[in-house]
């Protein structure tokens, strides 16, 4: 887009959009091909509020093969070739440059109409702000800046041109932040005076670790061998203690109960048997450490 007149910059880089250039601040815009018709219209900066008047995209496209002021001028230079002299009489002449074309200004009825509508924006919005200040508790700001309440109008404006949904602003295109640098390689290494406060640390300052108390059932599991073998150990005590008293109190048994006579006969006569086999039994093992000694 020509930053003087605000025209059309080029067309192709998004089909069916172009871009609008403002020549006051530069800011830029895309907006739809359709929004401006073939004849043009009359757009202003949401960002600077400054106004112009936008060709369409293809207008160039539309412009008539033969100009109709170089039509009217052909006459006029044919005449002029016929009376003026010879060039090699007058000698060579420096060519006249082609007149500046001249920048198309704004209608001064389309600027005092905008005009008079931002004012008209501007005073409504100023009676409701007024209006609605006096409620301290509902906290709402008041348009103070009348530049700003401009520009906000103007964006509105645009917004509505652009077709976007109410409540989105149009912003200026801004270019992306650069990318970060690289970090530097003095950052990349660990700090070494962390390092050596963390290993000079002394024992005594260094956190000694909690011990976990065990649990019950850990202690009752391993508790379960000891206690087994002192169970069995009992319970072979306690048979052999209630066989040695069955011996003893045979005869009282037998007293008291008279059947069961036969039966603890055949006990007392086993209980008998067993005292001899282990009275043989050490016998034979006295002899035997009796006879070692000897051949010792």
């Amino acid at each position: 887009m020509d930053r003087a007149t605000g025209e059309y910059e080029g067309q192709g880089e998004v089909t069916g959009h172009m871009r609008l250039v403002c020549p006051n601040c530069g800011a830029q815009y895309e907006v739809d091909d359709r929004v401006i018709p073939e004849g043009g219209r009359d757009v202003q900066c949401s960002n600077c509020g400054h106004a112009w008047f936008q060709r369409s995209a293809n207008w160039q496209e539309r412009a008539p093969d033969h100009d109709p002021d170089a039509a009217l001028a052909a006459p006029e230079n044919t005449h002029d070739s016929q009376t003026a002299p010879d060039e090699d009489d007058w000698g060579d002449e420096p060519e006249t440059p082609a007149p500046a074309r001249p920048r198309r200004e704004l209608d001064d009825g389309v600027r005092d109409i905008l005009a008079e509508e931002a004012q008209r924006e501007m005073a409504a919005r100023a009676h409701e702000g007024g209006t609605v200040e006096t409620q301290g508790e509902l906290g709402i700001e008041d348009y103070g800046d009348p530049e700003e309440e401009r520009r906000r109008i103007a964006r509105e404006r645009m917004a509505r041109m652009r077709g976007i949904e109410e409540g989105e602003t149009l912003e200026p295109e801004v270019a992306p932040p650069p990318p970060p640098g690289p970090q530097a390689r003095r950052d990349m290494f660990p700090d070494i005076d962390e390092i050596n406060s963390t290993l000079d640390t002394p024992d005594s300052a260094k956190p000694k670790p909690k011990r976990t108390p065990r649990p019950a059932a850990d202690k009752d599991k391993g508790r379960e061998p000891r206690g087994g073998f002192s169970r069995g150990f009992s319970i072979v005590v306690l048979l052999v203690a209630i066989a040695f008293g069955l011996y003893v109190f045979a005869p009282r048994i037998v007293e008291l109960f008279p059947g069961l006579t036969d039966t603890m006969v055949a006990y007392v006569d086993l209980v008998n048997r067993l005292f001899g086999w282990i009275e043989g039994l050490m016998q034979g093992v006295v002899d035997k450490l009796e006879d070692a000694a000897g051949e010792g």
